[in-house]
């Protein structure tokens, strides 16, 4: 069984390119007309000193990592799609495979390949994709070459589906147009001042879901927030748990979600060099 599990979509910090750096990248792709792939940052972290830890240069793992910007005109990425997306070849022009040293188990979370998540502009135009490889590249090599593509999920029309009188209780079954779930979990939150979560899970595909609300038998709408995303697949079957936090105390909900209609996977094919000058 494999098990994911993010609660926040905290974004790392660190320095990319240092300032002075020029980056030049070459980009051939075959992507969908008028989609561009470009280079927009490169970090190379050499092992720390003495095996210290806390003398990690950007205080980062070793290793090489590109940074892609993936730019659809036409707007509608909503999500990039990991599992589906394929890292081919990540070199250096001294033929060094950058993916080939074996992965510290401590750097788990900074896993090689893609990137989990791609950062995506609020117009849903343009991307931001990382992809590492826990090797350097050799002495005197100046070109990174990666090759491979990256899948998005893209939509642009969506409508709203609504379920009234959901019981807050354990084992609820209930749908939201197309969308069949659970409600597995209620009751008072371990955190904060909120007076009521909830915990529903499903079996289908939640990446058509654009958005989720709830409101109490009056028609009102509850402030919520998600605290928690989970996801795991047994035999090719994948579940997915949402956690929300409720403002308001209530035994029965309604809830709408924001639903994707002409949601489809669009594949980015890449294969892009970059070397760096001063």
């Amino acid at each position: 069984m494999i098990v994911t599990q993010l609660h926040s979509h905290a974004r790392r910090i660190c320095p990319v390119i240092a300032t002075g750096l020029a980056l030049i990248a070459n980009v051939a792709t075959g992507a969908p007309a008028q989609t561009q792939v470009a280079i927009k940052g490169l970090r190379i972290v050499a092992e720390p000193y003495n095996a210290d830890s806390s003398m990690r240069p950007f205080n980062w793992f070793d290793g090489t990592t590109l940074v892609l910007q993936i730019t659809h005109p036409d707007g509608g990425l909503i999500v990039f799609d990991h599992d589906a997306s394929r890292l081919d070849r990540f070199v250096d022009d001294r033929g060094t495979d950058l993916l080939a040293k074996q992965q510290d188990p401590g750097q788990a979370f900074s896993a090689s390949g893609f990137e989990r998540e791609a950062d995506i502009s609020g117009d849903g135009t343009t991307a931001l994709l990382e992809l590492s490889g826990p090797s350097l590249p050799t002495d005197g090599a100046t070109t990174i070459q990666a090759e491979g593509t990256a899948v998005f999920h893209t939509a642009t029309s969506q409508t709203t589906f609504a379920h009234d009188g959901l019981v807050v209780r354990p084992d609820e079954e209930f749908s939201v147009g197309p969308i069949a779930f659970i409600l597995t979990e209620s009751g008072k939150p371990a955190w904060g001042s909120d007076p009521l979560e909830v915990t529903i899970e499903t079996k289908q595909d939640t990446a058509p879901i654009a958005a989720v609300r709830f409101f109490n038998t009056n028609g009102d709408r509850i402030a919520a927030s998600r605290t928690g995303t989970m996801t795991w697949g047994v035999l090719g079957k994948t579940t997915t748990q949402f956690t929300y936090s409720l403002g308001q105390e209530a035994k029965t909900l309604a809830v709408e979600i924001d639903y994707w209609t002409d949601m489809v996977k669009t594949e980015v094919p890449f294969d892009v060099s970059a070397s760096v000058g001063f």
